[in-house]
């Protein structure tokens, strides 16, 4: 018999049980966009080619690439993806009462991220 991954998932839909591990992975998904948006930096924005560890700091690169004029609006999405990192980490690691952040905290923080993306994708594409 072959496992299959929707099986007892009825069951699932009506528990919190379901709504704590949608929401779990949802907290995994953003923290991974953010390190996403760092590893698609270049390189001259480090200094190395290593993007490992220190991903909130490191998203200080996504202003350095920026122009003078776009500066303050990145840093604004720069300080909310930090603080969205740093919260993801609390609940990641459980350092937090709640197992999940409510829901319209999450939504916030998924407009922060993608934000920040749209911001990211309009400074990497090539001038015209």
């Amino acid at each position: 018999m072959r496992w299959d991954p929707t099986a007892g998932e009825e069951e699932l839909a009506d528990s919190a049980l379901h709504l704590v591990l949608r929401g779990r992975c949802e907290v995994l998904i953003l923290r991974m966009r953010i390190e996403q948006l760092v590893r698609q930096l270049p390189d001259q924005v480090f200094g190395t080619s290593s993007r490992q560890g220190k991903i909130a700091l490191r998203l200080w690169g996504i202003v350095a690439l920026a122009e003078t004029d776009e500066m303050p609006i990145l840093r604004k999405h720069v300080l909310r993806a930090q603080r969205v990192y740093s919260l993801t980490s609390e609940y990641l690691h459980s350092r937090r009462a709640g197992l999940v952040p409510p829901p319209t905290e999450l939504m916030i923080w998924q407009e922060d991220i993608a934000s920040l993306e749209t911001a990211v994708q309009h400074l990497m594409a090539p001038p015209n």
